[in-house]
């Protein structure tokens, strides 16, 4: 969707341009996170790189266009300016909203650039994806509740995909918003088959955010299913590995492997001050260098760790 508008996003070398012209403009920058509690210094230092010259910055959602400091950069731009953000999503994260913004800045004469654009994976960069990619990329599932609902589970839980396909309504404690974790999904020769989970600590249980017990709640609320113990996701891997990859080539988010969704939740509990070993209790892991890139010394039990979710996606 988003790579259809490559008419919007010009890969240009702007400064030569505008100095062709022999117009006076300024670089402005836009930054923007989804809570206080994350923070813009990636972005700003891509922005200082980029010699930019004054940097607009806000943090909230990018559900619509009611921002304070959009709205300010809105008024501030003028004709031969240059607009640079770090990504669409960081812009806007839907379709309306970038046509609208872009074809101000074209009445304007402001030249827009977004770094990133596409759905491939650079070698160099990591596979998982920041909240905003991962919201920019869950927009386009909504339709498709199946999908919507196990993307969902597999980003705000961490689990692994096989995980997931082994779930059914016995697992899920919706009076204590917990996941019982205790089996995996997989196909032996084109046959379906339910083991183990991978590894011991791989055992557990998963608190979730109460949004994301309600969505479960509507989500099996709909579904027909002969017992408990029916799968509540009876979709194949191919299917959500076809799903994930189509919608990233519609939205401009870069493809990663379904695991990277694991490692998204990992890198988002690192960045919001989760201990290494509340992290790896959580996604059943070893307790012992899960995180080398991502740690931070605040302890954080379980259930604050889902209720520190759950704030995030209020505020989305």
């Amino acid at each position: 969707m988003f790579k259809s508008l490559c008419f919007v996003i010009l890969f240009i070398d702007a400064l030569r341009i505008n100095q062709n012209k022999g117009m006076l403009f300024m670089r402005i920058g836009y930054c923007r996170v989804s809570t206080t509690e994350q923070n813009t210094a990636r972005q700003e230092v891509l922005m200082e790189r980029l010699g930019v010259d004054k940097i607009f910055i806000d943090k909230c959602s990018g559900k619509n266009t009611d921002r304070p400091a959009l709205k300010e950069m809105l008024d501030f731009i003028r004709a031969d300016d240059i607009v640079i953000v770090e990504s669409i999503s960081r812009l806007c994260r839907n379709v309306r909203d970038l046509l609208e913004i872009v074809d101000n800045f074209r009445k304007l004469g402001v030249v827009f650039i977004s770094q990133k654009i596409g759905s491939k994976t650079p070698k160099n960069e990591p596979k998982f994806w920041t909240l905003e990619e991962y919201l920019t990329f869950i927009e386009t599932i909504k339709l498709n509740p199946i999908f919507y609902y196990a993307f969902q589970v597999l980003f705000w839980c961490g689990l692994r995909l096989g995980e997931l396909l082994a779930l059914t309504l016995d697992d899920i404690d919706f009076e204590n918003a917990t996941l019982s974790i205790k089996r995996s999904y997989q196909k032996i020769n084109g046959e379906p088959y339910i083991s183990d989970t991978k590894t011991v600590n791989g055992i557990r249980k998963v608190y979730l955010p109460q949004r994301l017990v309600d969505e479960l709640h509507d989500y099996t609320n709909g579904l027909y299913i002969k017992d408990n113990k029916t799968r509540i996701f009876p979709i194949s891997k191919s299917n959500i590995h076809n799903v994930m990859h189509k919608s990233c080539e519609e939205c401009g988010v870069k493809r990663i492997p379904i695991h990277g969704l694991r490692h998204s939740h990992i890198s988002l509990l690192a960045d919001m001050g989760i201990t290494e070993a509340v992290i790896a209790s959580r996604v059943g892991h070893k307790r012992q260098g899960i995180t080398s890139h991502y740690t931070h010394p605040y302890e954080k039990s379980e259930k604050e760790v889902a209720f520190k979710l759950n704030e995030l996606m209020e505020a989305m």
